[in-house]
């Protein structure tokens, strides 16, 4: 019986060996496997948080953007409202001269036209603060002009017509062609940024 035991235990032994090495080859695969799989996820995990950072950042770029165009929009706003402001200051300025400033400013520019046939108009303001008196001191100071007493409604300032061609002279209108010839370059000299 001692040889069947041998065998037995030799077999045993054998098989045990065959096992083990086995396992270890499962174990070592299995291992390999999970590091493979442990690696690949950590690669994906990664990428992901990689996107989602770069997903992130151009969000963040696209909102400051945003806030800067808003920031921006609102300054030009600001600034269109202040020179808005100041060109209608400017008209009320004018639409309240003394009868001194306004006889001045009329005369300064009549003095373009004191050999040409032309008719003044002035708007109701303007007229409204011009004596009689004042108005008779124009008409001897500029002979061929006709001073019309027809008033233009709800305006300051005057008009020269020929005729054909009218030449604008109403503090609205003039303030106004300023405006929209040189708004910009005042900006740049009231916000130099």
């Amino acid at each position: 019986m001692s040889d069947i035991e041998g065998l037995r235990k030799s077999i045993l032994e054998k098989a045990q060996q065959r096992g083990q090495q086995a396992l270890q080859e499962h174990q070592a695969i299995i291992k390999v496997q999970f590091e493979k799989k442990k690696s690949d996820l950590m690669a994906k995990i990664t990428a992901e948080w990689q996107l989602k950072q770069k997903i992130l950042k151009q969000q963040q770029q696209v909102e400051c953007q945003q806030l800067k165009n808003e920031e921006r929009q609102s300054m030009l706003a600001a600034k269109q409202a202040i020179l808005q402001e100041l060109f209608e200051d400017a008209y009320q300025t004018m639409c309240n001269w003394s009868v001194e400033e306004e006889l001045t400013f009329v005369s300064s520019v009549l003095q373009k036209y004191a050999d040409q046939s032309v008719t003044v108009f002035f708007g109701d303001i303007s007229l409204q603060k011009i004596s009689e008196r004042a108005f008779e001191s124009l008409k001897l100071k500029y002979p061929k002009i006709q001073f019309s007493h027809q008033a233009i409604p709800h305006e300051a300032g005057f008009l020269v017509t020929t005729g054909r061609i009218d030449d604008t002279y109403l503090y609205r209108e003039l303030i106004t062609s300023i405006y929209e010839k040189d708004h910009s370059r005042i900006a740049h000299a009231i916000f130099p940024n």
